[in-house]
């Protein structure tokens, strides 16, 4: 999940003067914030390092977010697109959310899943989880909304594409490393290779064909 982090910011700067950028990357960065503040909370997560990273998350989604206005215009029609490459990049955008919200919500169940877990004596690594749940359901939500883009302000969704190609690329980066350093389950860890790969092919086609 750095790769997607580390890759969606890398996009947003190499595309700096696309404001679609800088806006998904506020939206994913608040909700990452919120979610490591119910963390905080909640998880007996409230160490020093924690309460950095959520202000460090904050500023940060404040200064992004500073361009949400100048991509969401009365064009927006938060509606399934009705054809088939744009409903799957919708789709594509839905099945990052609802993993966001299983991650976000169930952070121990989505640990056991993956194979990873939280040691007794340092139990604040739950909030690191939350939070990159939080930026996963960020992320999808503000890529399904502005798949209503695909019409009438098309360009959007194409620059949007072009950042999650990114962050697709070096997530594939992360996952292969973590295979081969046998970091987490293997099952899952092969699984959600597979499934990033269809999500990468699927945007890179939609992208193509856009073209």
């Amino acid at each position: 999940m750095g790769g997607f982090l580390a890759g969606h910011s890398l996009a947003t700067l190499m595309f700096f003067d696309q404001p679609v950028l800088c806006a998904g990357l506020g939206v994913a960065m608040a909700v990452s914030a919120f979610a490591r503040l119910i963390s905080l909370m909640s998880d007996t997560s409230a160490s020093l390092l924690n309460m950095l990273f959520f202000l460090v998350q904050a500023i940060f989604a404040v200064a992004m977010l500073s361009f949400f206005g100048e991509v969401i215009t009365d064009e927006l029609r938060l509606a399934v697109p009705t054809q088939l490459m744009p409903q799957l990049v919708f789709l594509v955008f839905a099945v990052l959310a609802g993993l966001g919200f299983l991650v976000l919500f169930a952070p121990r169940i989505a640990m056991r899943i993956a194979g990873l877990w939280v040691v007794s004596d340092k139990p604040g690594g739950v909030a690191s989880v939350r939070s990159t749940g939080g930026f996963m359901l960020g992320a999808g939500l503000f890529g399904m909304a502005i798949a209503g883009y695909w019409e009438s302000q098309f360009i959007m969704l194409l620059m949007l594409c072009f950042g999650t190609i990114v962050a697709l690329a070096l997530s594939l980066i992360g996952r292969i490393l973590a295979i081969a350093l046998n970091r987490g389950n293997l099952g899952f860890n092969a699984a959600a290779l597979v499934v990033q790969v269809v999500a990468a092919v699927v945007v890179i086609a939609y992208v193509g064909g856009a073209m």
